[in-house]
């Protein structure tokens, strides 16, 4: 079994490595282990090139149970596992359900970020379907409980002061769920949006993205191999440089006009204000259908040569699986939130938590159906380096081309007009 663990001996700093265990099934000495539990072992530590962490191989014989050394762990170490031992307090909550080990799974990865009990058929399941981004707390999800906190704390006259209140708790939660690369960019951003906001500047742009990523490398350049860290900054770049000219491709697309060529009304139209010219119900699920679209295929586009790379696979229907799996995501937070604040209502929480189950449940099913789809995943893709930079070249050129087409086809709509 796979784990992080701090080396707190009294001759060295302590650093974290990453550990493999090998199990013992004969005398299964291994169930014993639990987080914040201490062990002496003797293993060899390995860093590969380019790797902040090293990393171990411990053999059944080479281990044995201690007395943790807490007091060897720095103030924001123990900070750290005190908030992940507060974690596993909060996970034990849903054995008083009746949700199945699936369904825990999920709400443990998606709302508390513990991958730990996802089997390997779950997780094959959402990375065919192109779903494993909802497994993997980012800025969808710290964005959900930013915004929840800022509408308790954040009012327009108190604004400094409830941004104050909201961010350490936002760094509180990164913390206790493992401070993955991933929580900590949105952590920054969040951060970064907030104060750029106060400072009533454009809080949402290009500058943000490069503040956060500027910032995160400074405090470890070795980021800049990690697998998350060029995932997640490459799909928000692709939604802040291809969310608005899709969204306004597909607005003008679906708008129900003849009058005007397709051309004036692209240029013209506004992204999503003039799809109907009432406000209704339809009109709101085809701003939402569109918004959905786009973010979906602007952060596709940045991160499926990322991904065919370093995993060698394309899902096929990854806009079909957004369109199903965000809502049911967003629910999810939303109730599991309820669950854990209605801790002093046991009956009551006993109820919303069958109602998360329910809702994980139903989103398994739907990615279990999207996966067994034919030709869901595209498989067995091998790209090099050179082949990867080529293509995010040939997309940077396509760009470039596209916009001086539409720049000279703008002069000419607006000439003619």
């Amino acid at each position: 079994m796979k784990f992080d663990m701090m080396i707190t001996s009294d001759e060295i700093h302590p650093f974290l490595v990453h550990a493999s265990l090998l199990r013992d099934t004969i005398t299964n000495n291994y169930l014993a282990l639990g987080l914040g539990d201490g062990i002496q072992a003797c293993s060899a530590l390995k860093l590969e090139r380019r790797q902040s962490v090293p990393t171990t191989f411990i053999t059944p014989r080479h281990w044995k149970l201690v007395s943790p050394q807490h007091s060897r762990l720095t103030s924001l170490q123990r900070a750290r596992l005190n908030l992940m031992m507060f974690r596993e307090r909060l996970l034990e909550r849903w054995k008083l359900t009746n949700a199945d080990a699936e369904s825990e799974a999920i709400v443990a990865a998606m709302a508390l970020g513990d991958k730990g009990r996802l089997s390997r058929q779950l997780r094959d399941e959402y990375s065919i379907s192109g779903a494993s981004h909802v497994l993997a707390l980012s800025g969808l999800h710290l964005g959900i409980i930013y915004f929840l906190l800022s509408f308790v704390f954040i009012r327009l006259r108190w604004q400094t002061l409830g941004q104050a209140v909201v961010l350490p708790l936002i760094w509180l939660f990164a913390l206790m769920v493992g401070f993955s690369t991933s929580v900590v960019r949105a952590a920054t951003m969040l951060s970064v949006y907030a104060l750029v906001m106060m400072l009533r500047r454009p809080s949402f742009s290009l500058n943000t993205l490069s503040l956060a990523a500027v910032v995160m490398l400074l405090v470890n350049p070795f980021n800049l191999w990690d697998i998350g860290f060029q995932l997640s900054f490459m799909a928000v770049l692709g939604i802040l440089l291809f969310y608005r000219p899709i969204v306004r491709f597909l607005s003008v697309l679906f708008t129900r006009s003849s009058s005007d060529s397709f051309a004036v009304r692209l240029f013209i139209q506004d992204d999503l204000k003039d799809i109907e010219p009432t406000h209704s119900f339809l009109n709101t699920m085809k701003k939402w259908v569109i918004g959905m679209i786009a973010v979906s295929c602007s952060a596709q586009l940045l991160t499926a040569p990322l991904v065919a790379f370093y995993f060698g696979r394309f899902s096929t229907y990854f806009l079909l699986t957004n369109l199903v799996a965000v809502p049911f995501v967003t629910l999810i937070l939303y109730c599991t939130l309820a669950f854990f604040l209605l801790s002093f209502l046991p009956s009551i929480q006993i109820v919303v938590g069958n109602v998360v189950a329910w809702f994980a449940k139903i989103l398994n099913g739907l990615v279990a159906s999207v996966s067994s789809l034919p030709f869901s995943s595209i498989d067995g893709i091998q790209l090099s380096v050179s082949q990867v930079v080529l293509i995010y070249l040939m997309l940077a050129l396509f760009c470039f081309l596209t916009w001086i087409l539409l720049k000279k086809l703008r002069h000419r709509v607006f000439y003619r007009s």
